[in-house]
């Protein structure tokens, strides 16, 4: 017996122009904010198809990187341009009268050059000179380096465990001199009182 396959439709993938893009996913983004089944996070509940209840009708962070995305298919520039801002910089510092117009620009990517003027230390080479030095902190002693002989290791003799039968009949003995002596304080007692 041949079992049908469900009704389906084929999508052929084609190229899409970014004047085409940007108008399918305006549309997509103006339609989440009424249409809560379109938000990837929506709730299902018996009542139907709900808004997230942290992010509501703006949705969530897949909402979130859609909208930065159709910005930039509009042209924005959701990232500053650094080589901008360097031009700037240095402009900045042109007018200020400064010979180094990138005072806080990173030197060899670790130290900025301000600190470099001002004396800092790089931590790499600060760490490699910090280390462990003896009798800087308290009056330590290596007694090897001092000549003292090393202390002798004692070996103890291992004492033979006993077998489970002595182990039982060491407490059955011990059972019965206690019950002996409860019997012996018990009669003492007795005969004080009578």
């Amino acid at each position: 017996m041949e079992t049908a396959h469900p009704p389906h439709r084929a999508h052929a993938s084609r190229p899409l122009s970014t004047t085409e893009a940007h108008s399918l996913l305006t549309a997509y983004l103006v339609a989440t904010e009424t249409s809560p089944h379109l938000h990837p996070d929506g709730l299902l509940s018996t009542a139907g198809v709900q808004f997230a209840t942290s992010a509501g009708p703006m949705g969530g962070v897949v909402l979130h990187n859609l909208r930065r995305v159709e910005a930039g298919l509009r042209g924005e520039h959701m990232e500053p341009d650094l080589e901008v801002l360097e031009e700037e910089d240095a402009k900045a510092g042109a007018e200020a009268g400064l010979e180094d117009a990138v005072v806080g620009k990173a030197l060899n990517g670790k130290r900025t050059v301000k600190q470099a003027e001002e004396g800092w230390q790089d931590i790499e080479e600060y760490q490699r000179e910090q280390g462990p030095i003896i009798g800087e902190i308290e009056d330590r002693s290596n007694f090897v380096a001092d000549g003292v002989e090393e202390p002798v290791v004692v070996e103890h003799v291992e004492v033979p465990k006993l077998d489970k039968a002595a182990r039982k009949k060491a407490k059955k003995e011990r059972e019965e001199k206690k019950k002996r002596e409860k019997e012996m304080l018990r009669q003492k007692k007795a005969k004080t009182q009578g």
